[in-house]
């Protein structure tokens, strides 16, 4: 299991592209703050059907902020040190597994600036009871932003219109900003045909509106 933060992301994005590209079929997994944080409309009941269950998770999840995405990437065989499944004719898999902690981008300006965390205590403890290191997503998170966050502050940028936050930040911090927010634009206009457009797009459809 390969942990991802801020400090070896540039080193093992390239390796993670190859990965799910190389793969077999890829799985994900996120780790949210909460999946009820409250909001009446979003409770369940006993008599949802899957799809109404979805569409309450989907909208409370919203609310929450994503801590960590999981991406295991199965290869086909050999097991490793195991060779029970190719004694037995079954089809084996290799896997390698990916845990990205994420934190929103910090942009420094107003427009962008993250929403305030809300958080399911409930989520929170099951989450510590698993050892997930709630300190590394504040100081070593990979800042994230959705797919139209990124495109309108690329724009807003490069018009030199978008706004310094009251506390305004110094031209380093906004140009490691500009620079975390170009290497999410590269990751978004990947070639369509690759199976990273495949997560990405999967995660811009988890935010999208509406």
């Amino acid at each position: 299991m390969v942990s991802v933060t801020r400090e070896n992301i540039k080193e093992l994005l390239p390796e993670i592209e190859a990965s799910i590209a190389d793969s077999f079929f890829v799985a994900i997994d996120t780790e949210f703050s909460g999946l009820n944080l409250g909001l009446e409309e979003s409770r369940e009941s006993r008599f949802d059907s899957a799809e109404q269950r979805y569409t309450r998770l989907r909208k409370n999840v919203k609310e929450a902020s994503l801590l960590q995405l999981g991406i295991t990437c199965f290869f086909n065989g050999p097991l490793g040190e195991s060779t029970d499944a190719e004694e037995n004719g079954e089809i084996g898999y290799r896997a390698t597994c990916y845990n990205v902690v994420l934190a929103p981008a910090d942009t420094g300006l107003l427009e962008f600036e993250a929403k305030p965390l809300a958080a399911e205590w409930g989520a929170m403890r099951f989450l510590r009871s698993h050892h997930f290191d709630l300190n590394q997503v504040v100081s070593v998170g990979v800042p994230h932003m959705k797919a139209m966050a990124i495109e309108h502050f690329a724009q807003r940028i490069s018009r030199g219109t978008a706004a310094l936050q009251h506390n305004d930040i110094d031209k380093d911090s906004l140009r490691q900003a500009e620079s975390e927010v170009q290497q999410l634009q590269r990751i978004i206009d990947a070639d369509a045909g690759k199976t990273t457009e495949f997560v990405f797009e999967n995660l811009k459809c988890a935010y999208q509106s509406g």
